[in-house]
């Protein structure tokens, strides 16, 4: 099993040599950076537990946008390009949305729209997969942007998208990843019942917190036991089968 987002670096040294103890039986877990600052703490994290944990490098979209983000980008493109073994992903990255007044691709900030651009021509050059934050009304525009750079491997992170939008995402041969919601709620057990499962990844993007059954807990990898009991629930499957086959999803698109 493979957690394919944790922000580990949002955790104290304390609590995330807990869980990491606790989650040994996840093979790998794939830590997006949310920025420079972010990057440089996953990187000791790494270092620290060597193969266990995995690196992408990006900024997410959903922080502020100001002229201090654009010199950061520059920074963190160039160390990319000097280091791009050190990483498995470029991520996360997108558009911004739940920090949008108005939920709208109009009201993107044109530096939006510039990282994400410039970081999927990194992508593209590298040929690095990407992990985006593209939710609802931003799948849409973040799926023609990938298409448009030509990226091979893309997983749209904890996707929440109109069905047609979800279709057309695994037409273009893309990812998506859930996270355990999908034990609880209905909106992701019914994007589940619409994805292929040889097109699935599992994350619990923690430390998010959850709801349900996970209500004031940390959100933890070992969740991802769980999540594969829903899926094979909603498609029917034997759960030795969703753990293998999303597993193999997830070493083939961090590692193939």
């Amino acid at each position: 099993m493979l957690d394919t987002h944790y922000h580990l670096d949002q955790l104290d040294d304390e609590t995330l040599h807990r869980l990491m103890e606790e989650a040994a039986v996840i093979r790998n877990i794939i830590a997006p950076a949310t920025g420079l600052h972010s990057l440089e703490r996953l990187l000791k994290i790494k270092n620290q537990y060597n193969e266990r944990v995995e690196v992408g490098a990006g900024i997410h979209p959903e922080r502020e946008m100001n002229g201090e983000i654009r010199e950061e980008k520059k920074k963190l493109i160039q160390w990319i390009k000097e280091n791009p073994s050190k990483i498995r992903a470029i991520g996360e990255v997108g558009l911004p949305y739940y920090s949008l007044e108005n939920k709208q691709p109009n009201a993107i900030p044109e530096i939006a729209w510039e990282i994400l651009h410039d970081f999927l021509a990194l992508a593209s050059e590298l040929k690095l997969p990407v992990i985006l934050h593209a939710v609802h009304t931003m799948a849409q525009p973040c799926l023609e942007a990938v298409k448009q750079h030509n990226i091979e491997k893309a997983v749209f992170h904890w996707l929440k998208a109109p069905d047609e939008v979800v279709r057309q995402i695994m037409d273009s041969g893309y990812y998506i990843s859930v996270t355990p919601e999908v034990v609880y709620r209905e909106r992701d057990q019914h994007l589940v019942w619409l994805v292929p499962i040889e097109q699935l990844l599992l994350e619990t993007d923690g430390p998010y917190p959850h709801q349900g059954i996970y209500e004031g807990k940390l959100t933890h990898p070992l969740w991802i036991r769980d999540s594969i009991q829903a899926i094979a629930g909603i498609h029917g499957k034997l759960e030795e089968e969703i753990e293998q086959v999303t597993t193999q999803n997830a070493l083939r698109f961090f590692f193939g």
